[in-house]
């Protein structure tokens, strides 16, 4: 049985790991009792984690023809005959609009029903986004018929979700992560990514560049925005210390693998060299900052009960050349901007807001200290340079006057003679 990618997009990439059969077709019958039988369509549905009731609603619609269904002897049929070509282009729409993600064209994903089984959400397992289908057609009343019929289908889709939000119960606890950044999970084969970067670090102790090549292969399989990378690394690293035992190790950790957190999170530094313009330098530095804001909190939702902790990992990110103290400083103006919105919507009475002063003030106070003190420094170190620029000026001034001087003297002896 041929294979084709899932996403049509992909049918030329010979990399691409998502693959379903190629629709086969049998012709029954003959004139008006003609049908066209599928007898691989059980094992497309299968590869693309749908119904088949779903996948055949969408063709008989799309072809304004009827259906057949046999479960019990795996026949599945629609009246009439049609070419392959066009069955598959049907298939392939099928796939685009109720399969792949929407955000990342992932096909990794779950159907949930909602709101009183009136609604039916997608769930994606490689960047968790979520969305409600719109549309209330045929398709739609034959998936939420199907998995309420089904309810062990429901239990499966609820496992993955709960999986998600297990892993990330620290990003969701934390008031001050946004949505959008609460959606960074993501899933290789029933496990997370970072627990199979971490498994291959214990597999592979001193093999920082196949880990580093690892961590690429997999980012590039689950179309993992590049903002994300940090993220990734660290979550790595995080379940790397909990398998060995050494919680409590994770700055050691951090230090020992801290070329890793450098290759995703330094874009700048490592993209220079190609950016030939000013505006490609400062949309690099954009991306750059992208990385490090994620990064950064993820990490104060990881110490959000130590914010002492959290300041002093931090440090070690700006020590280890990991998090520009530029970016540091960006960030903590941002959240204590962010913090004086709050106050000021607490004061109206805001509850939630309340509990957001709550607990982003220790983490500006603490935060504030350490930028205050890497701004002291940055200036400690530019004012040798500054003075040594101002003595050489300084030196300079004599030289020119004396040669001055000597050029004057020279013209008027020309002159006397």
């Amino acid at each position: 049985m041929a294979s084709i990618s899932v996403d049509p997009n992909k049918r030329s990439d010979p990399h691409y790991r998502y693959k379903m059969p190629a629709l086969e077709i049998k012709p029954e019958g003959s004139g008006n009792g003609v049908k066209t039988v599928f007898p691989n369509i059980h094992a497309i549905c299968e590869a693309l984690n749908r119904p088949e009731v779903a996948l055949m609603t969408y063709i008989q619609t799309a072809r304004g023809t009827k259906m057949q269904i046999d479960e019990k002897n795996d026949k599945y049929l629609v009246m009439g005959t049609y070419s392959k070509e066009d069955l598959q282009s049907d298939i392939d729409k099928f796939v685009k609009t109720y399969v792949l993600c929407p955000k990342c064209s992932n096909p990794e994903t779950h159907f949930l029903l909602t709101n009183n089984d009136s609604d039916i959400r997608q769930l994606c397992g490689a960047c968790s986004e979520k969305r409600i289908f719109p549309e209330k057609g045929k398709v739609f009343t034959a998936m939420v018929k199907y998995y309420k019929e089904h309810p062990e289908k429901q239990k499966e889709a609820k496992h993955a979700a709960k999986a998600q939000e297990s892993a990330w119960a620290e990003v969701h606890s934390d008031p001050n992560v946004r949505e959008e950044d609460k959606a960074e999970l993501v899933a290789v084969e029933e496990e997370l990514v970072w627990v199979t970067v971490a498994k291959y670090m214990i597999a592979h102790p001193d093999s920082i560049r196949s880990t580093s090549d690892l961590i690429v292969r997999l980012a590039s399989e689950k179309n993992l925005e590049e903002d994300v990378m940090g993220i990734f690394v660290f979550n790595a690293l995080l379940e790397f210390a909990k398998m060995t035992n050494g919680e409590d190790k994770l700055f050691a950790i951090t230090r020992q693998y801290a070329d890793l957190l450098r290759r995703v999170t330094r874009l700048s530094s490592a993209s220079s060299a190609f950016s030939n313009t000013d505006e490609e330098f400062d949309k690099l530095e954009q991306r750059e900052y992208a990385v490090a804001k994620k990064l950064l909190r993820v990490v104060g939702a990881h110490f959000q009960t130590n914010v002492d902790t959290f300041v002093v990992y931090v440090f070690l990110l700006f020590v280890e050349g990991i998090v520009r103290d530029k970016w540091i400083g960006k960030f903590y103006k941002e959240n204590k901007e962010s913090l004086a919105k709050a106050v000021e919507e607490a004061a109206k009475g805001d509850k939630k807001k309340q509990k957001t002063v709550e607990s982003t003030k220790p983490l500006v106070e603490k935060m504030e200290v350490l930028v205050t003190w890497l701004d002291v420094a940055e200036a400690a170190e530019s004012k040798p340079a500054a003075e040594a620029e101002t003595a050489g000026e300084a030196a300079e001034e004599p030289a020119k006057d004396k040669k001055e001087k000597k050029d004057k003297k020279s013209s008027k002896k020309k002159v006397a003679l």
